[in-house]
């Protein structure tokens, strides 16, 4: 089920937002994924000095993440793509391997989904309620 329309059989008292709501937030997702993708490039000088190198594993795994978070960025409009977005932060956590401060970060920015998470739900619960400016007569 796609979050930025009803469920099925749904009615909703109220017409769309004249803008919608959900192209900003799309951006919004896009965005914090391009910078988890250079904060977790910049972690590969941490690995490199403090875990005494890195190493094929470590270092192809925050490169490969990177491309997976770039990449994540282009796919917002999916319907699955929170669901990406969140293995993407699981997967961040799991750098714990790399260098526990890779997992630390992972874990700030777990914080930051988790919010956006509760915002993506207060932006559903205002549409539905008419509470969104463009849909006040």
């Amino acid at each position: 089920m796609s979050s930025d329309s009803p469920a099925d059989g749904e009615v909703t008292q109220f017409g769309e937002p004249t803008k919608d709501p959900w192209k900003a937030f799309r951006g919004v997702l896009a965005g914090v994924l391009i910078l988890e993708a250079i904060v977790v490039l910049l972690g590969l000088p941490i690995v490199a000095k403090l875990s005494g190198g890195v190493t094929w594993v470590s270092g192809g795994y925050l490169v490969g993440l990177a491309l997976l978070m770039i990449a994540g960025g282009g796919l917002q409009r999916r319907p699955w793509a929170m669901p990406y977005n969140l293995a993407l932060q699981v997967a961040f956590v799991a750098g714990w391997f790399a260098h526990p401060s890779i997992g630390v970060i992972g874990l700030i920015f777990a914080g930051v989904w988790g919010y956006l998470l509760w915002l993506r739900r207060d932006v559903q619960s205002r549409m539905k309620r008419g509470l969104l400016p463009g849909q006040r007569d």
